[in-house]
């Protein structure tokens, strides 16, 4: 439990930094976590948020396709971000899987 919640946190102030426009800071605190999004959804979608924030696009879309495939309910999540205007939704646009590949 208290690997998780470290891991949380390293996610978090990633996410954090990549809304406040630090990108090179927020790639730097994601580091070289491992998220695996069958096993933490939530991880997977913040990584794959803090990704498109920092301009890897593909990576963010593969991510977000991988969640797609686990917990699609967590993509769903995503789309509300762009609808609260808490990420851009041109970048959710760009980086979410379309509707065909949500199953």
């Amino acid at each position: 439990m208290l690997v998780y919640n470290a891991r949380y946190h390293q996610m978090g102030e990633a996410f954090e930094l990549a809304l406040d426009g630090s990108c090179d800071a927020a790639l730097k605190r994601l580091g070289e976590l491992v998220v695996v999004p069958a096993q933490e959804p939530e991880l997977a979608l913040w990584e794959a948020i803090v990704l498109g924030k920092t301009g890897r696009i593909q990576d963010a879309q593969r991510r977000l396709a991988e969640l797609a495939e686990h917990a699609p309910h967590f993509v769903e999540t995503a789309r509300r971000f762009g609808a609260a205007r808490l990420i851009e939704p041109e970048l959710l646009q760009r980086i979410l899987p379309t509707s065909s590949a949500r199953g």
